[in-house]
């Protein structure tokens, strides 16, 4: 019943009441009131009731707002990196996020019946007088050592930040636990909760599903950005992506509302306000539960991982001394150049190279002038020769030369002699001038039907007998006509 109905029912007035008019129109739109009612004498003598309306459309939908809010942030915080928790200021456990139940092992039940110094025992047991309110100010720099404790009682190295948060009279501790061996990082620690995405070390965006347009982006995205929260708001993940394919992002966004996949991980480079850019490895999420529906993308710098996994590609194929392919990569060139010559008429040489007399200058100057002679004869070699062709060195003074489309073997020894002029030129190191010479074998496929390995090892052979021949001198394998070049 309406507050007037009832006014007039008990003759009394009647207190507010939430109320939700709509127009005559039909329209559907809805108006939130409050309306109160109190007994009114008619003129006819009869009794009445006048009501009255507050408009509260306004209050209702800010309250709404702030539900949502709550929802995202407690949303956010679930999918933090970071294990998340709050205690009053005794350190008893209000809450904690997935990633601090996964940490410690305890369900949401167990975990609230808990205080910090049960999961971190060490300081908080063994430290007299020690508290969780010290680390407030000080961090975990200056303090005692962390260890967390598992349900399973596994151990685990931690690093602990502690931030008061104030809200509805009273203060309460919001902790971020990080488990130092899984090299867990953060940018610092909010004082309330919707800041928590501040403290991310990851790039958070939160986006409309509708529009696609920024709705949230946290200090650790905008700063390695370089761009503010008003210029991003008019921005997407298409804005910042210089390399993410417009239908691959649509394909990925298609099928997380669809619900075909809870998340999508893709790997992209986003750009900075001054034009450079950084790899990133993107999460990208959906939440229904919001009004609007939301995305959610967390971002990654890989940067330092990029690099480490281009060097250990390098180590895996490149000489570290002179930077020339090493055995690995020369195999698999030379068997892709072996494929390409079955088909042609011309032949394909391997050429390999010893130096003559190379052990007697590294002792004589020192393995340091010696390097710098390794380094001075891989540049001359990668010089001389076709971009088709490949220079490698495999160890010590030895180097093999990948030449494509040679007519015939005496092509293949004019080339040797061409090599050996290079290296006739005396390399000028320290002020000392050392001419070189090498003995070089070789071999020619398909003339040779060997494999890879076995063609390597043919060359290798033929070295060996260039060298029994002396200083500077050529052998082709398996040509028993070859005469030596000298």
């Amino acid at each position: 019943a309406s507050p007037a109905e009832r006014c007039l029912r008990e003759h009394s007035g009647q207190p507010n009441q939430s109320l939700r008019l709509r127009p005559r129109g039909g329209s559907l739109s809805e108006q939130h009131v409050e309306a109160s009612a109190c007994p009114q004498a008619l003129s006819d003598g009869g009794q009445g009731a006048l009501m009255l309306f507050r408009d509260v459309s306004a209050t209702v939908a800010e309250r709404r707002s702030q539900e949502q809010r709550a929802v995202l942030a407690e949303g956010i915080v679930d999918h933090l990196s970071e294990s998340v928790l709050t205690t009053d200021l005794q350190g008893l456990i209000q809450s904690a996020n997935a990633r601090a139940l996964r940490l410690f092992g305890y369900t949401e039940e167990e975990m609230l019946r808990m205080t910090v110094a049960r999961l971190l025992p060490v300081p908080f047991m063994n430290t007299p007088g020690l508290k969780l309110t010290d680390y407030v100010a000080s961090g975990s720099g200056r303090m005692p050592k962390l260890a967390g404790w598992r349900k399973d009682a596994t151990t685990f190295p931690a690093e602990l930040l502690v931030e008061v948060m104030r809200g509805d009279g009273e203060e309460r501790l919001v902790v971020v636990v990080r488990d130092i061996s899984e090299r867990l990082r953060s940018q610092g620690l909010a004082q309330r909760l919707g800041r928590l995405l501040d403290a991310a070390s990851e790039e958070i965006y939160v986006f409309d599903a509708q529009s696609l347009y920024f709705i949230e982006v946290n200090k650790g995205a905008r700063r390695n950005l370089g761009l503010k929260p008003e210029q991003l708001s008019r921005m997407s993940l298409s804005s910042i992506a210089t390399d993410l394919d417009p239908a691959a992002l649509q394909s990925y966004l298609s099928k997380l509302r669809g619900g075909d996949s809870d998340h999508v991980s893709y790997k992209t480079r986003h750009r900075r306000q001054d034009g450079s850019s950084y790899p990133v490895e993107v999460r990208l999420s959906f939440s229904r539960e919001e009004e609007p529906p939301v995305f959610m993308a967390i971002a990654l710098d890989i940067t330092e991982r990029e690099a480490a996994e281009k060097q250990m590609r390098q180590l895996a194929h490149f000489d570290s001394l002179t930077g020339l392919p090493n055995r690995t990569l020369l195999v698999d060139r030379l068997q892709q150049a072996m494929r390409v010559a079955a088909r042609g008429e011309r032949q394909l040489g391997l050429f390999f190279l010893s130096l003559d007399d190379f052990k007697a200058i590294n002792e004589r100057h020192g393995h340091a002038v010696g390097d710098q002679i390794l380094r001075a004869v891989a540049d001359r070699l990668g010089s001389g020769l076709r971009l088709a062709d490949t220079v490698s060195r495999l160890g010590g003074d030895e180097f093999v030369v990948l030449a494509q489309g040679i007519r015939d073997p005496d092509e293949a020894l004019q080339l040797a002699e061409k090599i050996q002029e290079q290296l006739r030129v005396p390399v000028e190191v320290r002020g000392q001038r050392f001419p070189l010479s090498a003995s070089i074998g070789i071999s020619l496929s398909p003339l040779d039907p060997a494999d890879a390995e076995g063609l390597l090892r043919h060359a290798d052979l033929a070295m060996i007998q260039a060298q029994r021949q002396g200083p500077g001198q050529v052998r082709l394998h398996p040509l028993d006509h070859a005469e030596p070049a000298g």
